[in-house]
């Protein structure tokens, strides 16, 4: 029998029994401060014996009820695909036949809510090209902000974010000038994100470097080393730039339209 649906409640005891029964109240929590995963203790009152029949949220976020008593109630904080960080969350504890419970905390506004901290478990890949550009993959919890865009330091420098979720952001490296390896920082709404210590390096031999180029009709083709061997992660960019004003002498008159030709053919590229 399923004691979370069927509650046989003796018949001498319901006289004695207020109807209906008292709200529950939340007093107390175990953590201001939480990271995803983090269990949670809430201590009040009414909230009943089973623990399948008290519901927990954190903002919009379920929190999982692991264990209840009339006076406490723990749940997993494990929904990190929408646990949001950098603001303060309210605590929500809803007991079934009973209600939602009345929050009877002196501090409300600081001891009455939490605050998700951000959280790095990972970044990938840990080295790259001193040009920038690499694509790193951060993964952890808390990474979406509630009213904030995360901030993404690489060497002091900012990372510029392509894509984030609570669980993923990405960014693209900025350059260094060296070979080094560059601290790695990530923050949200000035909450920085706890992690161990992680480290970006900056590889010569994960550099491009183009020594030659030839162009044949509409083909390019360039010569060098550590272009790598997957294709579809190579992209070559062809900029047009002419010769800077004052960067020569003016040419007689019978020069100017070979100058000009010149200059359209004059070609940079980068990576």
């Amino acid at each position: 029998m399923d004691t979370c649906t069927f509650i046989s409640t003796p018949v001498t005891h319901l006289w004695s029994l207020p109807w209906p029964p008292p709200p529950p109240t939340l007093k107390g929590l175990s953590g201001l401060q939480v990271v995803g995963g983090d269990s949670l203790t809430i201590t009040g009152s009414g909230f009943g014996d089973l623990a399948c029949q008290v519901e927990v949220s954190v903002g919009e976020v379920s929190c999982s009820v692991t264990s209840a008593s009339d006076t406490s109630v723990t749940c997993d904080l494990d929904d990190l695909d929408n646990l949001r960080s950098g603001a303060y969350l309210p605590i929500t504890v809803k007991a079934i036949n009973r209600g939602i419970a009345v929050t009877d905390i002196a501090g409300y506004s600081s001891e009455g809510r939490v605050v998700v901290v951000p959280q790095v478990s990972s970044l990938s890949p840990l080295e790259g090209s001193l040009g920038g550009s690499t694509l790193l993959t951060i993964s952890g919890g808390g990474l979406q902000g509630l009213v904030a865009s995360p901030v993404v330091l690489v060497g002091g420098q900012t990372c510029v974010v392509q894509s984030v979720s609570s669980t993923t952001v990405t960014c693209l490296t900025p350059p260094s000038t060296s070979a080094t390896v560059a601290t790695f920082t990530l923050t949200v709404a000035s909450v920085p994100a706890k992690m161990d210590t992680l480290t970006f390096t900056y590889s010569e031999a994960l550099t491009p470097v183009v020594t030659s180029m030839a162009v044949q009709g509409e083909e390019v083709t360039l010569s060098g080393h550590n272009f790598g061997s997957d294709n579809t992660k190579v992209t070559i960019t062809l900029v047009q730039q002419s010769v800077p004003h004052g960067y020569r002498e003016v040419p007689q008159e019978e020069e100017k339209e070979d100058l000009m030709v010149e200059e359209r053919e004059e070609w940079w590229w980068w990576w």
